[in-house]
């Protein structure tokens, strides 16, 4: 930090790292990562068209420009969705009626004056606790059991909200809870009425569902997956274009991820002044107005054709091979969320605000694109300094003289 000796006082706050998180954002973090993508791109590979000053890569095309029809489509676009799970219990209806008759319990302690003179109202939370116990220790719980202890729970916070509405109504001084505690409350009031409401009609969805109180943003995401159905946290839309990724979207409620591809496409001309000549992706990006879209820009369509089969066996077979072999290089995006979630920290997303998790969403992006160049950097050195190791060892053979004779081994 510059300091001529080391110093035993605290230089700043642990809260300055959220303090940076909000003020970078999601927004200006992408823009760097564009900045940096675009620093950092790969020589031009095949033809050099004129018009470009310096190139194109595999997903870059010449000129900077004007109209659709004097560029041609060029190179690939790998796009999907993920969910980054948030740092939540798991949470059942139960644990969460639990949670908010502790947390309203809480309030109401810190609400009543001793002072004043009134007796303290009666919460029951012994009682409340002891019936909640008998259920959640059980290891096999009835359907009935736990709808009946729902109703138990939901009856005590509904008391205990009644009581803080007293209590705060009588308050003649200035309001007693913090701006933190005041939008618990108000966590704690939608939870209450979502809860009643699916206790009421028997059911399991409702439109915003809360669940968790210290993460209220947070929303239940249902993938269908084997080892997770559901998965808590922020909806991800991304691109992989030659290696670098780029996020799209963040979404906190559920979506369909087919709606972004069009925007994606656009994203990508902007980036590298043309269309892609292909967008791999899953199947349910081909839906028909999509189709119909990429085929007005000259983009074909990795999955599977609509229609009738084609009749032409050979055709059939080779376009069966295409397939096949883009299927492959689709994995590419699904290996880059695997790393992400793995190495980066995109499988668990500690930070509790809906701001700082963006950030940190961003964030993990970004550090996987620098580590992606570093990583093709290393390569490239590698296969340089193997191209003089055998060009040394050629000269010497020739010289019949060899400074280097147990790597020469394998090639004799």
């Amino acid at each position: 930090m510059g300091y001529p000796c080391y110093r035993y006082d605290h230089k700043f706050e642990p809260s300055l790292f959220v303090a940076i998180r909000k003020r970078l954002g999601e927004e200006s973090i992408g823009a760097i990562n564009e900045l940096f993508v675009a620093r950092t791109k790969r020589p031009p590979r095949g033809k050099k068209k004129t018009g470009s000053g310096g190139g194109a890569s595999s997903g870059e095309c010449s000129g900077e420009g004007q109209g659709t029809n004097e560029k041609e489509n060029h190179g690939m676009l790998l796009v999907d969705a993920t969910v980054a799970p948030s740092d939540i219990k798991y949470p059942t209806d139960l644990d969460l009626l639990n949670q908010v008759r502790e947390e309203c319990e809480r309030l109401i302690d810190t609400v009543y004056e001793p002072a004043s003179g009134k007796e303290k109202p009666r919460t029951y939370r012994r009682k409340a606790r002891k019936a909640y116990l008998a259920v959640t220790k059980k290891r096999n719980k009835s359907t009935k059991e736990v709808r009946r202890a729902i109703k138990k729970q939901l009856g005590y916070v509904g008391r205990d909200v009644q009581i803080l509405d007293a209590l705060l109504d009588k308050n003649e001084g200035s309001f007693p809870l913090l701006f933190k505690d005041q939008r618990r409350l108000w966590v704690i009031r939608e939870v209450y009425r979502q809860q009643k409401e699916m206790h009421r009609t028997n059911s399991r969805r409702i439109e915003g569902r809360i669940v968790s109180i210290a993460q209220p943003h947070v929303r239940p995401i249902v993938r269908g997956k084997a080892g997770a159905k559901v998965e808590f946290g922020p909806k991800l839309s991304a691109s992989v274009v030659d290696g670098n990724v780029f996020l799209d979207r963040i979404g906190w409620d559920a979506y369909n991820e087919s709606g972004d591809l069009i925007a994606q496409v656009e994203r990508f001309r902007d980036r590298f002044g043309c269309y892609p000549e292909v967008v791999i992706a899953d199947k349910i990006y081909g839906s028909k107005d999509n189709r119909n879209k990429l085929k007005e820009r000259n983009i074909r369509f990795s999955g599977v054709p609509l229609g009738r089969p084609l009749t032409d066996l050979v055709l059939c077979k080779k376009l069966k091979q295409q397939r096949r072999k883009e299927a492959g290089i689709r994995n590419g995006i699904e290996g880059k969320f695997g790393v992400g979630k793995r190495k980066f920290g995109l499988g668990l997303v500690m930070t509790k605000l809906r701001e700082t998790s963006e950030s940190w969403i961003a964030m993990v992006i970004f550090v996987m694109n620098i580590a992606h160049w570093l990583s093709d950097i290393f390569v490239r050195l590698a296969t340089l300094a193997q191209n003089v190791l055998y060009s040394l060892i050629f000269i010497s053979c020739r010289k019949k003289y060899c400074p280097f004779p147990k790597l020469l081994v394998p090639w004799t």
